[in-house]
């Protein structure tokens, strides 16, 4: 197993250790990067409450969730009670997330959501908000190296940023 390589005592990417419950919390995104494997992702959910899917969740038995989406922050009052309903013994192994502007704008609730999660795996697509902006397609309203830069003094131990390139942003290709 791959993952024994880089020191990880489980593999929490395919759910192989039977502990961790990975929870795709919404399949909505608004990002439209042209590589999405389920790009037509792009209507809400018929909904549950977050404290329904918590409650789900502590059904399951499982001790350890990974959130990711669609893009799980674009409903931060869901996320937030979502997380926060969670029992204190379900541990928030990762939330996984684009930083759409939603939580940008709810930073208050984002930041109490990180109080409970291990990390934060943000994906981007560059060193700046105009490539991300280039591969999304779309303005991001807000500058988001520079809320990576403060999530990252706020939670240093927690923000894992995963820059993701596509073909075109290499220069020898």
């Amino acid at each position: 197993f791959l993952w024994k390589l880089f020191g990880f005592k489980t593999n929490y990417c395919d759910d192989s250790d039977f502990e961790t419950l990975f929870v795709r919390f919404l399949s909505s995104c608004p990002n439209k990067c042209k590589f999405c494997f389920d790009a037509n992702c792009t209507k809400l959910d018929n909904l549950v409450s977050g404290a329904e899917l918590a409650k789900k969740v502590e059904k399951s038995g499982r001790k350890h969730i990974m959130i990711s989406g669609g893009e799980p922050c674009l409903d931060m009052q869901r996320l937030h009670e979502f997380v926060m309903s969670l029992p204190n013994n379900v541990v928030v192994e990762s939330l996984m997330t684009s930083l759409p502007k939603s939580a940008f704008e709810n930073k208050y609730l984002l930041d109490e959501i990180l109080q409970r999660c291990k990390l934060i795996d943000i994906s981007t697509h560059g060193n700046s908000d105009e490539e991300d902006e280039a591969v999304y397609g779309a303005k991001l309203g807000y500058s988001k190296q520079d809320f990576i830069k403060e999530l990252a003094s706020k939670f240093p131990e927690k923000v894992f940023v995963s820059c993701v390139m596509v073909a075109s942003q290499f220069k020898s290709l």
